[in-house]
């Protein structure tokens, strides 16, 4: 032979044969004897090509670089080049000293630069792994076990040796049904429109009874990493939705109309049924799992998570998992589960829910097993109540799998199956339509129809036979069926058509003018009492319901009847009656995108709805809907025997009847059909809603004729002017003209006009005024009727103080008072007075400086200075004067001055305290509830008006 080898100098072999360049390692072990070596079989050169040797290569991502690798499952560890460590930037002192050495299979010892561990990303997944640097030219190899960890390869095990996973017990998996998973290694992004606006929404008035709920489930929530308090400023702050549960605890989401519209929608193609079917042939056993509220698996990055922020009264928090109620969610979680789960076979997943299949049991088996053993490992739950283990049969995507292969889910087609025969013409008409609309895929349609359309006839006396119930059979048989009935696709626009009658409600779910799916369901004798806008909503909730699986997550044209129910979309949610409110509330995690379309193009659906099926799908919501809309009478600080006489003059009075007849029926298209009594409601005709016999618009009471004059009586109850007692009124009590009738009242108030001021108000020296409560006030003394008062003012709300003085006006008796009243507000920083007794005495300045209170007098020439006080001590003595004159509570009236809003829309109440005080006019408990003003807002504009 006499041939030396050019790679390792050794005789009789080519360097091409040369065995000291094919590696073995033994299994790595940092615990082992440093001088351990790793045995080398499969290594390359450069210069012999890898597909003559070894095909089995790929390219991987360190450090944002394309690395090629060989596949080795001989190998035990992984080598790097020194080379194409150098091109990927990373610096020498990363490298740490390697405890074991390389040798080849001949015994010769590879010289090792060190060893590091490198972030390597595979289907946008990032591993870290462990590698041995070689300076020597060399082929990159990933070992067996990163080949294994990084999903490259997969043990092929011969089924009969497979162990049958207990899929009746799922013990050994019994972690993965419970609680709530989170994806490891993954943070979700919302990629916002360049042209978004950000938006803040202000925090929504929660009923009293539920704030306790709501405090315990935001604590649960922050306990379980789902959500986190904030404190810096955000751009973006969604408001709360909450809902009742079955189970008393509430349900909370937020409300993302806007964050929506801003938000860039992720396109993504979801698999086709006929591309699930093609997959399932042959198929005996099945299992599906669904993700247990799969959203909140995802991790949110940290600008993804200001981004869902929202507001409470428990202060504001972010979301830092996924929240429901995102339009990008579905997509986002659909792309990410499909490509953590892409590798397994006999999986398809939709969103949240996955189907395992398999031919044979142990098949079956075996891949469920893989699937949760890859959910342990990313951190997945599923919902035990939701999943179905080892099936033969199966209902997924609306569809009935089986061995037998698939069919329609008869739940799709059961409000056909099951309509009666029509009774009368009108019925009929209706039916023959909605098979015309649909006729176009149906083949020989006026043959079909000849018997039934001679019933059409005037000419024919209706009686119903054995050869007409054939054809009304047969064509129920035909729009059930293909190819009028269609296969859902998640890739195709969709479309819900709803409608409701006074007793039923129809939707049909369709891709353009192909049904997917029919449903219909009896109203409730509780239902059949709302509203025509009420039930026309509670119809699109029913679609909604009935066909959550196809529309969730998915852009939804909704068709209705009803032209006033797409107004109501475009309101904020709180400015819309309660029970709508609550319905709304229901459709918050729905895409829905609602037009009018007049009835008698909605053939369908209005067909469905008047023969309908008895069962009453949402008999849950009516107790629901009871719960909300009962709070609101519960919540109207209002006497038992008032609000039984606003129930008792409503049934009696002639409009209100008329409007509740008209709210309960629908509105005409037109307002010249309406009586002429009713014309003035008709612009307020989705604001107008009925609970307990009493008619709102919005969250004001429309007080009945016959008790107008009694309440105008108390509106005036502070003889206040003209513009104070409208605002008062605003949004507490309703009726038309109402501003016009107190206008009258106040100018024709026999005491306001006996007590007029003939002088002229005088000109107040402006103040500096801090929006801080009870920070400046001003005091006083006056006369009225022999008696004197002391009188205090909070300069920035003018909210009064008032107390008359018995036994004297002496410094020791008003400082008395003045302590008093400090007591229960709080020291004012500043006091101002006039420069008169008793405010100039020793005794006064002493307790100015005890209570650390700066007093400043001004001048008794110059009572302009202190001018607010003057103008104030003027109002408050016209109020006791026409009290005395009506021989009414002055105590009254001076509450009513107190919360009468001022030109800056709040009253003297709400800037002090931060809440409206309770009056004996009818109010809503949560106008009641304390709301902070705008104080920053309020300063400009005071300033901007001076200006």
């Amino acid at each position: 032979m006499g041939v030396i080898c050019n790679n390792c100098h050794k005789p009789n072999h080519f360097a091409k044969c040369c065995r000291s360049r094919h590696v073995r390692f033994i299994e790595e072990n940092s615990m082992g004897n440093p001088n351990d070596p790793y045995f080398i079989n499969s290594l390359f050169t450069n210069e012999i090509s890898v597909s003559q040797r070894n095909p089995y290569h790929i390219t991987l991502s360190i450090n944002s670089k394309n690395v090629d690798f060989l596949l080795d499952t001989g190998a035990d560890t992984n080598i790097l080049s020194f080379n194409s460590y150098k091109k990927l930037n990373l610096s020498l002192s990363s490298l740490k000293k390697s405890n074991h050495k390389l040798s080849t299979f001949s015994g010769e010892v590879l010289p090792t630069v060190g060893q590091c561990i490198l972030s390597v990303t595979h289907n946008n997944r990032v591993y870290n792994v462990n590698f041995h640097i070689i300076d020597i030219p060399c082929r990159n190899i990933i070992g067996r076990n990163s080949c294994e960890n990084l999903k490259l390869v997969k043990r092929v095990h011969n089924v009969q040796f497979h162990e049958s996973v207990n899929v009746s017990q799922l013990v050994e998996y019994k972690d993965l049904f419970s609680g709530i998973g989170c994806l490891k290694d993954y943070e979700c992004h919302l990629s916002m429109k360049p042209d978004a606006v950000p938006s803040i929404d202000a925090c929504r008035r929660i009923p009293f009874s539920l704030l306790e709920q709501l405090k315990e489930e935001l604590a649960m929530l922050e306990k379980d990493q789902i959500i986190t308090k904030v404190e810096e400023p955000t751009e973006w702050v969604s408001s709360i939705v909450i809902a009742s549960k079955k189970n008393g605890k509430l349900r909370l989401c937020i409300d993302p109309r806007k964050l929506n519209k801003a938000i860039m929608h992720p396109h993504y193609q979801f698999p086709t049924i006929d591309e699930i079917k093609s997959s399932l042939s042959g198929t005996q056993y099945f299992t599906t799992l669904d993700a247990n509220k799969g959203f909140y698996m995802l991790k949110l990055d940290e600008a993804s998570s200001k981004l869902c922020t929202f507001i409470t009264p428990q202060g504001r928090y972010r979301f830092l998992r996924l929240p429901f109620g995102i339009n990008a969610a579905p997509e986002l979680f659909h792309s990410i589960m499909t490509n953590r789960f892409s590798d397994i076979s006999g999986v398809q997943i939709m969103m949240d829910d996955f189907l395992i299949y398999g031919q044979t049991k142990e098949e079956h088996d075996f891949r469920l097993k893989q699937v949760l053993d890859r959910a342990r490992e990313l951190g997945i739950k599923f919902n035990k109540e939701k999943s179905n283990i080892f099936k033969s049969e199966v209902k997924y995507l609306g569809h009935i799998f089986s061995k037998d292969g698939v069919k329609v889910d008869e739940n799709k087609v059961k409000a056909i199956c099951s309509m009666p025969p029509p009774t009368n013409v009108t019925e009929l008409q209706r039916f023959l339509g909605m098979v015309t609309y649909l006729g176009s895929y149906i083949e020989n349609l006026s043959e079909k129809t000849s018997n039934l359309r001679m019933l059409l006839s005037k000419e024919n006396e209706w009686s119903w036979q054995e050869r007409h119930n054939i054809e009304f059979n047969v064509l129920k048989e035909s729009i059930t069926k293909a190819p009028v009935l269609t296969y859902y696709d998640q890739n195709k626009p969709i479309t819900l058509s709803v409608d409701s009658s006074k007793d039923a409600m129809g939707a049909v779910i369709c891709h353009d003018k192909h049904p997917i799916a029919y449903a219909s369901a009896s109203l409730s004798s509780c239902q059949q009492s709302y509203s025509q806008i009420e039930k026309e909503l509670l119809a699109i909730l029913f679609g909604c319901t009935k066909f959550h699986q196809y529309i969730y997550g998915r852009h939804t044209l909704v068709e209705t009847d009803h032209k006033p129910i797409v107004s109501l979309y475009k309101k904020p949610i709180y400015n819309i009656p309660p029970r709508l409110q609550r319905i709304m509330l229901r459709l918050q995690p729905y895409d829905l995108n609602v037009i009018y379309k007049p009835g008698k193009y909605l053939y369908v659906a209005d067909t469905l709805s008047r023969a309908a099926l008895p069962e009453q799908s949402l008999h849950d919501l009516d107790s629901d809907l009871d719960l909300h809309v009962n709070l609101v009478i519960r919540s109207l600080s209002i006497s038992p025997n008032k609000l039984k006489s606003i129930q008792e003059q409503t049934s009696q009075d002639k409009e209100l009847s008329l409007l509740s007849k008209c709210c309960i029926e629908g509105w005409p298209e037109h307002k010249k059909l309406l009586p002429d009594i009713l014309r003035s409601y008709f612009p307020l005709k989705t604001d107008i809603h009925i609970i307990n016999s009493i008619v709102f618009k919005n969250n004001s009471v429309i007080i009945p004729v016959a008790m107008r004059n009694d309440i105008l009586k108390q509106i005036h109850e502070g003889h206040q002017g003209i513009h104070s007692c409208q605002r008062l009124a605003r949004n507490l009590v309703y009726w038309p003209n109402m501003y016009s009738d107190i206008e009258k009242y106040v100018n024709n108030c026999h005491s306001c006009l006996t007590n007029r001021r003939s002088n002229s108000k005088e000109p107040l020296l402006p103040h500096e005024v801090k929006p801080i409560p009870w920070n400046k006030v001003g005091v006083d003394l006056f006369d009225l009727n022999l008696h004197k008062y002391v009188i205090v003012v909070y300069y920035f709300s003018q909210y009064v103080e008032l107390v008359k003085l018995v036994g004297g006006s002496t410094s020791k008796i008003v400082i008395s008072h003045l302590k008093s009243i400090f007591s229960r507000h709080g020291i004012p920083n500043i006091l101002i007075s006039d420069n008169g007794p008793p405010f100039n005495s020793k005794e006064f300045h002493n307790f100015a400086l005890d209570w650390q209170i700066q007093h400043i007098t001004s001048s008794p020439y110059l009572p302009q200075s202190n001018g607010l006080v003057e103008r104030t001590i003027g109002t408050v003595k016209n109020i006791l004067k026409k009290c005395l004159t009506d021989n009414t509570d002055p105590h009254l009236a001076l509450l009513q001055y107190r919360n009468t809003p001022k030109e800056s829309m709040y009253s003297p109440a709400q800037l002090l305290m931060s809440r409206s005080l309770r009056t004996k006019l009818p109010v809503l408990e949560q106008t009641l509830k304390p709301k902070i003003p705008n104080y920053r807002s309020l300063i400009n504009k005071t300033q901007i008006k001076k200006e």
